[in-house]
């Protein structure tokens, strides 16, 4: 039976979502789970503004945001056509999608996320090690060892997520690799997706020791960067496993569970 696994919803950031907010992202999920395909032409204006409800303004400002992310093309004269988001977009696409709660995203994305999200754990914990001591490497270990904590009195996955986010985005500012702080700061929605899933699929306190035996290893000059990676792959494969049959149970195909449009919480279609 396929279950829905995500992230909870913050309450304090869905409620103040502006009305163009809440129309771009019924369009962006509609283009994600292929209600609205590449080539489709949305319909004129107003005729779109009435189906949604809405002011013309406020359509034209989500639509200013779909252009933005090369979701769809405006031509004078043809009207607004849907682009293929897997070729015209980029990860910022992804890190919106993971801000709508309403929006349940299918097994395969998730698993491809997952993999995706593998090759950057030992990113940002090599980069913790190439800081010279400070006090900021000095609190960058502490919340990791915070983090482990949490697991050992039982914090749950969500928790657990939430800080292992906050610990990548704080060693990715002490770092000196300007890639890594951007990953850090424009995936963090996906990361907590993905890692809340992780979280509920393994011991998490058993893991997050053993990532840290290796980390420190490392910091204590004992073995090799190319060492704690390989080190850091192996415990990571070990974890895939269970993570992988968790994802197994999530729906075959991406959905919407009730409309992004507070206002109109039953459309899922422009039809």
């Amino acid at each position: 039976k396929a279950v829905r696994n995500e992230v909870k919803p913050n309450m304090s950031e869905a409620t103040s979502q502006t009305l163009p907010d809440q129309t771009a992202n019924l369009l962006l999920a509609l283009i994600f789970i292929g209600e609205l395909k590449a080539g489709d032409k949305l319909p004129p204006e107003r005729v779109l503004a009435q189906t949604l409800d809405i002011d013309r303004t406020s359509l034209r400002s989500a639509i200013r945001t779909l252009i933005s992310m090369n979701l769809v093309k405006s031509v004078q004269g043809s009207g607004i056509t849907v682009l293929n988001f897997k070729q015209n977009t980029d990860l910022t696409f992804i890190e919106r999608l993971c801000q709508i709660d309403e929006l349940v995203m299918s097994r395969d994305w998730i698993h491809s996320a997952f993999e995706f999200r593998i090759t950057s754990v030992s990113s940002y914990l090599r980069a913790i090690a190439n800081v010279p001591m400070s006090p900021q490497k000095e609190e960058g270990i502490r919340l990791i060892k915070h983090q482990i904590k949490l697991a050992s009195e039982g914090a749950g996955a969500q928790k657990l997520a939430e800080t292992e986010a906050q610990i990548q985005q704080y060693i990715a500012s002490i770092g000196d690799n300007p890639l890594i702080i951007l990953q850090a700061n424009s995936i963090r929605h996906l990361n907590l997706r993905l890692m809340t899933i992780m979280y509920e699929s393994i011991n998490a306190k058993a893991y997050l020791k053993a990532q840290f035996k290796i980390v420190n290893k490392l910091l204590e000059g004992e073995i090799s960067q190319e060492n704690m990676e390989q080190d850091l792959k192996e415990l990571f494969q070990k974890q895939k496993v269970k993570v992988v049959k968790r994802i197994s149970l999530l729906p075959e195909k991406s959905y919407l569970i009730s409309s992004p449009l507070k206002h109109k919480p039953n459309l899922l279609s422009l039809g």
